[in-house]
């Protein structure tokens, strides 16, 4: 006989929900056996080219592999030209840029429980909030987002995430 627990709470947990903004995410999909311009690219912008925030990689289709780098600061890209405007995208190259935004949380525990993203994404939705991106990782969640989409998030968030101590602290006041 096998027994399974599942801890559930009406409002989630969290050390905190941490907003980034003005930043950008680098997308490619490199080919199974590399494809050396967007990896000569990749490599530049670790060497020194932007803050390194978040990588976000995967397999998709065929063997490719899509890698996603957020990144902070001016980003030289290959062509020269200038940055993208908020909420757009556009190639450079074989990269994609794009203006983001990036949420995150921590909490206790969250890699050993059901349902933490799935309640982020839908108190998100509800708001009229739609990831771009997201990635758990032990305790953490980090939600990429449109820019200026942070305000919305966050109160969104503030719904089924909560840090303990914080609300009554804010009441002593």
């Amino acid at each position: 006989m096998e027994t399974i627990a599942v801890y559930w709470e009406p409002v989630i947990k969290t050390y905190g929900i941490v907003e980034r903004t003005g930043l950008r995410m680098l997308s490619a999909t490199l080919a199974e056996k590399g494809d050396s311009q967007a990896e000569r690219s990749l490599d530049r912008l670790v060497q020194g080219r932007g803050e390194l925030v978040l990588i976000l990689a995967g397999t998709v289709r065929d063997g490719h592999r899509r890698v996603h780098l957020v990144v902070s600061g001016a980003v030289e890209n290959q062509g020269g030209t200038a940055p993208t405007q908020a909420g757009s995208a556009k190639k450079v190259g074989t990269l994609t840029e794009t203006a983001v935004d990036l949420i995150f949380l921590q909490g206790p525990h969250y890699g050993d429980r059901y349902g933490i993203l799935e309640t982020a994404f839908r108190a998100l939705l509800s708001a009229g909030v739609s990831p771009l991106a997201a990635s758990c990782c032990g305790s953490c969640i980090y939600l990429v987002l449109p820019p200026g989409m942070t305000p919305p998030a966050r109160g969104a968030l503030s719904e089924v995430f909560v840090v303990p101590g914080f609300e009554e602290s804010k009441k002593g006041r």
